[in-house]
């Protein structure tokens, strides 16, 4: 049994270990189960046809579903847990759409605290957290495509610190054999760390991702965003860039994303814009999106997204597997719904 395996049990066994009375459910009475079905129906039309032609049919935007809590330990300490699983519905597998050699979305395990948070396991990583999601917020399975980063690897050791006058920083190492099992494949360690402030509505940060390289080269990633949030309105922007040593680096050297995203709500209804530039990764890419509030746990959406050189776009029920960047982009018009338990 290899090491990272192990390190799978012991979170696991912990979760269940640590409970201090157990629901009827079985598990701890700390840990909060819950489950998202996320599925749309799609059209979607491939740059080049002779190689995958046009394609209609169904396509799961990243259902999952686990158990998730705090326990409060004591002067001043607390618990983190999380184990997250995902469901592939469209093609009746419990496997991520996108990956289909990951089976879990995160299994985490942690302390909180007044000087911060540490937590261990896979989980999403710093960099995201800080640049990416700031303009990650659509709905179907094409969001989170533009940006050149990874949002959650295993074997991973986070650190987060208290908010200070508004700022707030965090850090992460994950082990070679996490980052090889992400969608990166990189068979070498992962280094993150980055800073974010607030000011009432205007939130900044600025981040490195240090992705590691299996020949020793330098492979960085820096970004930054910025994100006002005016309530029904919100717009949001992140720059990236790469600085990669490697001639064979995947994004290459110097490569650059930009990306504005606004939102607006009313009522039960939401329209989301987005354009991007990024290099040698989708290209020119145009998101738009609607999204239906139905009640407190439903929602219904529908979404166009283009892009002008392969990042997400695929042979049918494809992911990670059927990459193929000589397809050259194309576009998708998406719609489904979203239950949440």
């Amino acid at each position: 049994m290899g090491k990272g395996r192990r390190a799978d049990i012991v979170i696991l066994a912990v979760l269940a270990a640590a409970s201090g009375g157990a629901r009827a459910t079985g598990l701890p009475s700390w840990l909060v189960p819950y489950a998202s079905v996320r599925l749309q129906a799609e059209a979607v039309r491939p740059a080049d046809a002779r190689q995958v032609g046009d394609y209609a049919g169904l396509r799961d935007a990243y259902s999952r579903f686990g158990v998730r809590g705090e326990r409060d330990l004591g002067g001043g300490l607390a618990m983190l847990g999380q184990a997250e699983f995902a469901l592939d519905l469209a093609n009746g597998r419990a496997r991520d759409p996108y990956d289909r050699e990951e089976s879990r979305r995160v299994l985490r395990l942690g302390l909180r605290g007044p000087l911060g948070s540490i937590v261990a396991g896979q989980q999403w990583l710093p960099y995201y957290d800080a640049v990416s999601s700031a303009v990650d917020r659509f709905s179907t399975y094409y969001s989170g495509f533009a940006t050149y980063t990874t949002p959650r690897v295993r074997d991973t050791v986070a650190y987060e610190s208290p908010q200070a006058g508004g700022i707030a920083v965090a850090a992460a190492w994950s082990h070679a054999r996490g980052n090889r099992r992400s969608t990166a494949r990189i068979d070498d360690r992962r280094l993150q760390a980055s800073i974010r402030g607030e000011l009432g509505r205007i939130r900044v940060a600025v981040a490195v991702d240090d992705r590691g390289n299996a020949a020793g080269y330098r492979d960085r990633l820096h970004g930054l965003s910025a994100s006002w949030d005016g309530g029904d309105l919100h717009v949001a922007a992140k720059y990236e860039v790469t600085s990669a040593r490697d001639p064979r680096a995947f994004f290459g050297n110097g490569a650059r994303a930009a990306n504005v995203f606004a939102s607006w709500t009313s009522g039960p209804d939401t329209l989301k814009a987005m354009a991007a530039r990024v290099e040698n990764f989708g290209g020119t890419i145009v998101h738009l999106g609607w999204e239906r509030r139905l009640g407190r746990s439903a929602a219904a959406f529908a979404e166009y997204y283009r892009e002008g050189e392969t990042a997400a776009i695929a042979p049918r029920r494809e992911g990670l597997r059927g990459f193929d960047a000589s397809l050259g982009g194309g576009w998708a018009l998406a719609a489904g719904v979203r239950v949440d338990f």
